[in-house]
């Protein structure tokens, strides 16, 4: 019985941590000319099943020269595979992972984009404007390794995970336990190690079709409607 109970409690607190991250509200824009950029991922198992919808995408603000920065802007909203950044500031952008968690559990899957990806992403935000970078398919490969990845992928798996093992299954299915999920129930608090997993990205499918905006665009509109969004998706 004890077992149960503690089996329950278990439940109990992941359903607590999933539903908080569920129900993120929508940010409100910031000032009247906020901007915002918006992408639907896929994110393909190592398998070749099931296929996740990317809770988070990661950005870099970036410029004509180089697509390594040190600073990772990571999206603040997403709903069925559709991820927003808003209130983004003006200038360009591209999106270098994307990551997902699964229903009971705080662990975290981060998919990095190889740089034909990533190039493809690249997006100019001016200010006022909420910008489509389009929707994408992303086989998610085992080993973050210089003979399989390209130089952008090891560059921000690094930045992720400073010194952990990335590559191969083995090294890459070792807890690297640097990130602690803390959930409340009543008075009480409940911590939780959460562990990262690193995948290497390969682009399946890139659609940035003017009828694929339209879709999405629409979607957004419903999605963002209590944030003050839809001047600026009207643009």
């Amino acid at each position: 019985m004890k077992n149960v109970r503690l089996a329950m409690l278990a439940i109990s607190v992941s359903l607590s941590f999933f539903g908080c991250a569920t129900f993120k509200q929508v940010p409100r824009m910031k000032e009247r000319n906020s901007s915002g950029v918006g992408l639907s991922v896929k994110l393909r198992g190592p398998a070749h099943f099931p296929t996740y919808k990317a809770r988070s995408v990661y950005f870099a603000k970036v410029d004509d020269i180089n697509i390594k920065k040190d600073a990772v802007y990571e999206s603040n909203f997403s709903k069925d595979g559709r991820v927003y950044l808003l209130n983004a500031s003006p200038g360009e952008y591209v999106a270098v992972a994307a990551s997902y968690s699964m229903l009971l559990s705080p662990d975290l899957y981060i998919t990095y984009f190889p740089k034909e990806l990533v190039n493809l992403t690249r997006v100019r935000v001016d200010d006022g404007a909420f910008v489509y970078a389009g929707n994408y398919h992303v086989a998610m490969n085992v080993g973050i390794c210089e003979e399989k990845a390209d130089e952008i992928q090891i560059y921000y798996a690094e930045k992720f995970a400073p010194g952990q093992p990335k590559c191969g299954m083995v090294k890459m299915l070792t807890h690297e336990l640097n990130t602690r999920s803390i959930v409340f129930i009543g008075s009480h608090a409940y911590s939780f190690d959460a562990t990262k997993y690193h995948y290497r990205g390969a682009l399946l499918k890139a659609d940035h079709e003017s009828s694929d905006k339209v879709e999405f665009m629409r979607k957004a509109q419903e999605d963002l409607s209590g944030g003050g969004w839809g001047e600026a998706l009207g643009r």
